[in-house]
């Protein structure tokens, strides 16, 4: 008896678990049906107003289009150079804060500071317009910036800022690897590529500059002791084979068990010295690379180009924009009539 009340519970159980899902289920595509009907009601609303009044829109659109032509051939162009940098020792900051200066400058029409710092003429100076710095965005520097927080950072702080906090609340601005220097200019090139002169200004910092040598002096005194050590090992083994050498001459008859045991001994010391050797050079080489990596402050990744670049994009250019400006006022305009009627209406 008592396994039967048991067998029909279990029933009512999984009777109202799968009501309750056919529920979910229903209320799930009621959803989406809602959307598409919503969409669907937008869509003809927004063809009836296109109809209705298709002859103003039409006159907004060509108007735009031709407006839009004529500022375009008339109005300066822009053209870019980007350069790509791998800043060092948090040289991200001062990067920031030099584009700042150097748009300050621009604002300012400061161009015989501009002169002074490229080293370029009056007229390539006046020709400048902004300076922008953008992030290379890579999910990898994001985790690898992420853990140095961690490593840095207290555990209630840890606990506070997890992983996707740190990338939404923007923590990680100036963790990236990389970053995008763009220079806009009102024609397509200067007169010289001002590439050098720029990393020259950017890398004429005082801590930067004092951080590098730090950095050069530990890796050369680490090359220092790994040479010293190799040195060594080579002079152990070259001793270790000289009494090898001499015992060999020295000796009569059998080997006893001791010699044996000994010559093992040397064996197995001699192994040790030699991966001892081989992961020197390893480190060694190591070493050069980091040395090489450590001498930029700033590492050029892509430099610029000889010619400044034009942006194309058909949604940025000014055909596009006064056409879409064209239109968005024209059916402000349009809706305006229907609020001034209701007001005469309330009026009277």
């Amino acid at each position: 008896m008592s396994k039967q009340i048991q067998s029909q519970e279990e029933e009512i159980d999984l009777g109202g678990f799968f009501n309750q899902i056919g529920k979910l289920f229903s209320k799930l595509f009621g959803l989406i049906g809602f959307i598409l009907k919503s969409i669907y009601h937008f869509v003809i609303i927004t063809l009836i107003f296109a109809k209705k009044h298709y002859w103003k829109l039409g006159i907004a659109l060509l108007a735009g289009l031709l407006l839009g032509y004529i500022g375009e051939k008339n109005l300066s162009k822009k053209y870019y150079y980007e350069m790509t940098v791998e800043p060092k020792y948090d040289g991200v900051y001062f990067l920031k804060n030099r584009a700042s200066f150097y748009n300050q400058l621009v604002d300012n029409k400061d161009y015989n500071q501009l002169m002074k710092i490229f080293k370029i003429d009056l007229d390539d100076a006046k020709s400048i317009l902004e300076f922008e710095l953008e992030s290379v965005q890579d999910e990898k520097d994001l985790v690898e910036g992420y853990d140095n927080f961690v490593k840095n950072s207290d555990t209630t702080t840890v606990k506070e800022v997890p992983l996707k906090t740190y990338v939404d609340k923007k923590f990680s601005k100036y963790n990236y690897k990389n970053y995008m220097f763009r220079m806009t200019l009102s024609k397509s090139s200067l007169k010289k590529n001002v590439q050098n002169e720029l990393l020259a200004d950017l890398e004429n910092n005082v801590v930067l500059q004092k951080l590098k040598n730090e950095s050069i002096k530990i890796s050369e005194e680490k090359e220092k002791n790994l040479l010293q050590l190799m040195q060594n090992i080579d002079s152990i083994i070259s001793k270790d084979k000289m009494i090898a050498l001499t015992a060999a001459k020295n000796s009569v008859n059998t080997n006893s068990s001791i010699e044996l045991s000994s010559s093992n001994n040397t064996k197995n010391k001699d192994f040790e010295l030699l991966q001892l050797y081989k992961n020197s050079i390893y480190d060694l080489s190591n070493i050069t690379r980091e040395k090489i990596d450590i001498s930029y402050i700033y590492k050029v990744i892509s430099p610029f180009e000889p010619m400044g670049k034009y942006n194309k994009s058909f949604f940025k250019s000014t055909i596009f924009i006064i056409t879409f400006l064209m239109l968005f006022i024209t059916v402000l305009w349009i809706l305006f009539q229907p609020f001034l009627l209701y007001l005469d209406k309330y009026k009277k």
